[in-house]
């Protein structure tokens, strides 16, 4: 079981002339959850992080409905750990 906030910082703000909107925070922070099993040397985990930051502006439309952005992250790994 994996468990625990999270904080994250943005480095840069390249954005390979996409644009996402402006930029309203550089600090994201939320909470992580996850199970993980092994098996030998071999292991796989499920992670779900979700972010509680709002990190841009979004201009505010019709159809927006008050959407905040926030980062909502799934994560597989599979791997061998080496002795």
């Amino acid at each position: 079981m994996i468990a625990g906030p999270y904080a994250g910082f943005v480095i840069s703000e390249e954005r390979y002339n996409q644009d996402f909107g402006e930029l309203e925070s550089k600090v994201d922070y939320g909470f992580n959850l996850g199970v993980g099993f092994n098996i030998q040397n071999f292991f796989t985990e499920l992670n779900i992080q979700q972010g509680f930051a709002t990190l841009i502006e979004l201009e505010e439309t019709q159809s927006s409905d008050g959407f905040k952005p926030r980062n909502t992250i799934i994560q597989l790994s599979v791997g061998y750990r080496f002795n």
